[in-house]
């Protein structure tokens, strides 16, 4: 597809993909413990979802609703350059980015809790006819 849709990310690797999510910082572990609880209310979370050349921390890919939690390389100038580069590429892909810090996850917990759970719950899911982006599952080039 020219506009990207249906394409394996080139530049994530599935081990790689792996191993993050196996080795999840212990911000995102305490988020994924509280997104996961979320099945109950039906919002179904991923962790570690490659779309395109990025590894999203978290995706509820039924509401286009993607979840980083950022240390604090992302406070420098790179890392914010970056950071808006990604979130403008994957907004035009027609998803929401919500951006955590360390601090929020560890300190404000039930807030940003609160946040996700608004972000998810007011939104209804895309049009069926809509395309679904290259994510996870099945073998990824290189």
């Amino acid at each position: 597809a020219a506009d990207g849709w249906g394409k394996r990310p080139r530049s994530v690797q599935s081990s790689i993909v792996k191993q993050l999510r196996n080795n999840l910082t212990p911000e995102e572990a305490k988020l994924w413990v509280r997104l996961k609880e979320m099945r109950k209310q039906g919002f179904h979370f991923r962790k570690q979802v490659p779309i395109f050349n990025y590894v999203i921390d978290f995706a509820c890919l039924s509401k286009k609703l993607l979840i980083e939690v950022d240390g604090g390389q992302h406070g420098f100038d790179e890392g914010i350059r970056k950071d808006k580069i990604r979130d403008q590429k994957l907004g035009a892909l027609g998803f929401r980015v919500l951006r955590f810090w360390n601090h929020e996850v560890n300190r404000e917990i039930e807030s940003v809790m609160d946040t996700i759970y608004e972000a998810v719950a007011s939104v209804p899911p895309p049009a069926p006819s809509e395309p679904s982006p290259p994510v996870g599952g099945g073998k990824m080039q290189m």
